[in-house]
This record gives C-alpha cells, structure tokens and sequence, in this order.
C-alpha cells in the first residue's frame, strides 16, 4: 500500500489530466456549497437567490486558481470549466422534460424554490403556490393545487436547478446538474483507476462505462433524481477507492460532498450512502488508518448534513412523526405494475426484470390488471423494446438495458475467480460489498431507478479482473456487454429528446399567444403549475373550459384546446 499523503494536491498523470479533475472537483464542491448555502438559509428566513450561486462559482474559480499555478493551466481549467458548464445549460435549456414525475412534482419544486419559497418557514408547496399562481396567469377560478411529493420530498437537486432559473434561464435549464454530475462521475472514476494501478487502456473505457450508467443517461434530460443520486454514488464510490491510496484531503471532500448530496436527493440516499461507507469504515477502523485530520473533516461534513437537511427530514419528522412522510403512509408500488408481479418474492422480481421482457412491464392501459402470461424471458424480444430502452425514463422492467442479466451472470462467474486474489483487491471488495448492501435492502432491487448504484457492480468487478490473468476475458466481455449497452441509451436518449422537444415545441406553435382552453376535470391537477409556468414563459395563460377539442393540443396529459376551437 502507498505511503499515507496527507495534501490537498491533486496529482495525475498529466497536464491536461490534472486540469479536467480539478474542473471536476471544483464542480462538486460548489455545487455542494451552493446547496448547503441554500439549505441552510432557509432556517434564517432567506430563499433562494443570486447570491448563493455567485457564492458557488467564485469558490470553484478560487479553487481552479488556486491549483493551477502557471498562466497557460490557469486560462485552460477555466476555459474547461465555462466549456462544461455551458454546455450542460445549453443542452439542459433546449430539450424539454415531459415525463410524469417531472411535471408533477420535480418542475413545481425548482419553480417554487426559484421564485421565492422557503419550505422550513412556509413548508406546504400549496400555500405558497395559492399565493404567487396568480402573478403568473393562474386563473380565479382553477382547481386548488397542493402537490404533496413537493412538499415532503428532499429538495437538494431543485435547489441546484433553482440557480439556473434565478438567472433569467428557462425552466429546462434546471435539469443541468444531471449532466454536470455525469462528467464529475467520469473524471473521479478515470481518477481512481490510475491510482489502484489499472492501465490506461481499461481506464478510460470503465471509467466511461461508470460515467453512461443508464439510469443517469435516460434522465439526464429530465427532472428525474435518480440518475442524480446514481451519479453521487458513484463519485462517492471511486473517491474512496482513490483516498484509500492517497490518503488525500482532496479525495475524502469530494467522498463527502458526493454523500452530502446523495442524502439530500432521495429518501433511500442516507440508507444507501451509509451502507457503502461501512465496510471501508469498519475496514480502516481495524486497520488504524483514521487520523485526526480526517475524523475532523467528517465532522464538520455531519454538522453541515444535519444543518442542511433540517428539511425535509426533520421538518417532516415534527410534523408529521417520520422524517421520510408520506412514504411511511403511502404503498409507493400501489398501481406501478400488476398485482400478480407485485405479490412476487423480491428475488424473483428481479430476475424477470433482468430478462428484459417487457411481457412483465405495466400494462398503461390499465395498471390494476392481472399478471400477463409470462412463459419466456425471449418471447418479446424485439427493436420496439430496444426503443422503449433508451426513450423512457422510469422503465421499470428491464431498466439497465437488453444485456445487464448476461453482464450479471458474467460477472458472477469473474467474481467466484477472484475470491482468493491478491491482498490489492481488497479496495474493490470492500465497495463491492458497500454497493451490495445498499442494493439488497431495498426490496424494489427489481426497478433499476430505485437503485441505479446495481450498474457499478459489474464494473468494479470487471476492474479488478482486469488485473487477473484468469479473469480478463470476463471483464473484457462485461466491458463489451455494458459498452453496447450505455450507447443504446445515449443514442435512445438523444432521440426520443429530441423527439419530444419538437413536438412540444410544435404545439406551442399551434397555440400562439391565444389562452389554451383545458378542462381541469379531466386532467392531472398536479400538472396545473408546470403547465401554468411553461405558459407564461411563452407569454400566454390558460382558461378554465368544458367541452370536447375539435382539434386537441396535447402537452402531456393535459390536452387543451386552441381559444375558438372547443365545441359544445
């Protein structure tokens, strides 16, 4: 094992290596400032603002100066940095989020949170939305809206998306925290492979796969938080294997930055984040390699967790007597698949979801219907499910992709070779176990979003069979199997975005500048404020109607009609 290094540099194995991890690093910890700032604020009445994002990119431009002595690796990390960091905005602002969850709840939270909402001193979202809707077109006579999932959810990802909107930017540019963290995921990774001594030529292409985990990927154009958390993970993973050889300041910030944030984007991220840290903990307990230095930056890590999460954890807990209401209270699974599948052991779940069957999938056309016939894994195999891959954000069965179950069973049989590998491994191990853990305890394993962290599995064991004569063409194989695959999703990605903001964009043509006529009867309430904000963005209102459309605009579930187009 390397000699203990107790700086805060960071050393790689080139210039331009150096220069992207430091624009890596430097985006984590201000986007994790950047949040905290906010979180915190809101116990002393502030809101979200201007301030904290200024506060967020002068800390990462001090951090790049301070790193980089020389003019010519000053000038390019912080052209990287405005490279990057446009380029996310740009992508995020220019696609358009139509998924459920987006615009029941994620969109309502970056727009209430960007326009002055402060959920620890006014927590319900419906209190504050009765009293702002009007000022943007919201009509007198509309439904009471009091989305719930905004109210009670962790709001680490909104708050991020918030600063965009805070600025002038559209709503869709609130998604770029997703592709800023792919980039961070990669970077870290790459990083941490050279330092366990793994070559150059399985560094970039593992690093690459850790990074287009196809969970993040599929939502990386959407307000859905589980790539996020995925992507936290991730970092968190690789930034302990990296301090475990550095013993770097520089590497357990970035490991606690990555658990700071993952705690704060779902309910499931504490339990996750605490199970992959506790092998290497009791691990470097037994092994005596905490020092002082380090004991204290955790410390001051957990006093800025509890100060940040006082919402929603301790706000919900106060109100409502659990910290992660309403899901103590609501069957989360209630209509999502079958009862017939739902009834399955959580073993066997899983298993038909690796199979990527989509015979298994919800029936949308009426959830609450009997099991399907389920006979062969391989009798629905075909391009529409390919399609269905790479274009859908929540995919339930199947959700990392045609290969994952032949890239598990591989994996099993690489990881039995390595049992009795060399002392060096135990790095791997020890985070394999961590991933593991925090994978089996949820009992939904079966619907990748829930746990994105299942993709570093083949990868961390293809890493270390990379390095084993035995096992090398069993990590070369996972590595081709989880290659295809992540580019299935990037190209299904890039295409069903685009097919989406096109025609969404399509109908706001059709619309003009005339009030959209919707019937509140039959729509999705919840979808009330993300459709009002995305209207008045394009300088229009909608009305409240009856009636049927001769010719419907449809955005999403709401379908509405063209001001004169509605008949009796």
């Amino acid at each position: 094992m390397d000699c203990p290094n107790h700086t805060l540099n960071i050393d790689t194995s080139s210039p331009t290596s150096n220069v992207w991890y430091s624009v890596a690093f430097s985006l984590i910890l201000a986007m994790t400032f950047t949040w905290a700032l906010s979180a915190i604020g809101f116990l002393f009445g502030a809101s979200v603002g201007r301030l904290q994002a200024t506060c967020g990119i002068l800390l990462t431009v001090f951090l790049l100066l301070r790193q980089h002595r020389g003019g010519r690796t000053r000038f390019l990390s912080l052209s990287c940095l405005i490279a990057i960091l446009a380029g996310c905005l740009i992508i995020s602002a220019i696609t358009v989020d139509l998924t459920y969850d987006g615009w029941a709840y994620h969109q309502p939270g970056v727009i209430a949170l960007s326009h002055g909402w402060n959920p620890v001193t006014e927590p319900v979202f419906g209190t504050w939305w009765a009293r702002y809707s009007r000022s943007i077109g919201y009509p007198s006579n509309g439904p009471s809206v009091d989305a719930l999932s905004t109210t009670f959810y962790p709001k680490a990802l909104w708050i991020l998306g918030a600063q965009a909107v805070v600025w002038g930017l559209p709503l869709d540019a609130g998604k770029y925290p997703a592709l800023l963290l792919i980039f961070v995921v990669g970077l870290t990774a790459l990083r941490a492979l050279r330092q366990r001594g793994i070559p150059n030529s399985w560094a970039y292409p593992l690093s690459l796969l850790t990074a287009f985990n196809p969970v993040c990927v599929v939502q990386s154009t959407t307000f859905y938080v589980d790539g996020a958390l995925g992507s936290c993970l991730a970092i968190l993973i690789f930034s302990l294997l990296s301090y475990d050889v550095t013993r770097s300041g520089a590497d357990l910030v970035l490991a606690l930055c990555a658990a700071l944030l993952a705690c704060n984007l779902k309910f499931t991220g504490p339990v996750y984040t605490a199970l992959i840290l506790l092998p290497f903990a009791i691990w470097w307990l037994l092994e005596h390699r905490l020092v002082a230095r380090d004991l204290l930056i955790c410390g001051i890590a957990a006093s800025v967790l509890l100060a940040a999460s006082i919402n929603p954890y301790f706000t919900n807990l106060r109100d409502f007597g659990s910290p992660v209401y309403p899901l103590n209270e609501w069957d989360v699974m209630e209509d999502q698949m079958s009862p017939g599948f739902l009834k399955e052991h959580s073993l066997k779940k899983l298993l038909i979801s690796l199979t990527f069957s989509n015979l298994a999938d919800r029936s949308f056309d009426n959830p609450a219907t009997d099991e399907r016939n389920f006979t062969n894994p391989f009798q629905s195999r075909g391009f529409d499910e390919f399609k269905k891959f790479g274009g859908t954000a929540d995919l339930r069965i199947g959700g990392f992709g045609p290969f994952f179950g032949i890239a598990i069973a591989v994996t099993l049989l690489a990881a039995s070779l390595l049992i009795r590998g060399p002392r060096n491994g135990i790095g791997f191990a020890t985070v394999a176990l961590g991933t593991l853990l925090s994978i089996v305890v949820n009992p939904q394993m079966w619907w990748a979003r829930f746990v994105p962290q299942m993709w570093l599995l083949p990868v961390l064991v293809a890493t270390a069979a990379s390095r084993s004569r035995i096992a090398k063409p069993l990590a070369l194989i996972i590595v081709l199997l989880l290659g295809v695959t992540s580019l299935i999703a990037v190209i299904g990605r890039a295409t069903s975005s685009y097919v989406v903001t096109v025609a969404y964009k399509d109908n706001l043509k059709r619309l003009g500048h005339a009030p959209l006529l919707i019937d509140t009867s039959a729509s999705e309430l919840n979808f009330l404020p993300t459709l009002t904000y995305r209207l008045h963005e394009q300088g229009t209102t909608f009305e409240v109607a009856m009636g049927q459309c001769a010719t419907p605009i449809d955005l999403l579930a709401i379908q509405g009609c063209k001001n004169g187009s509605r008949g009796p």
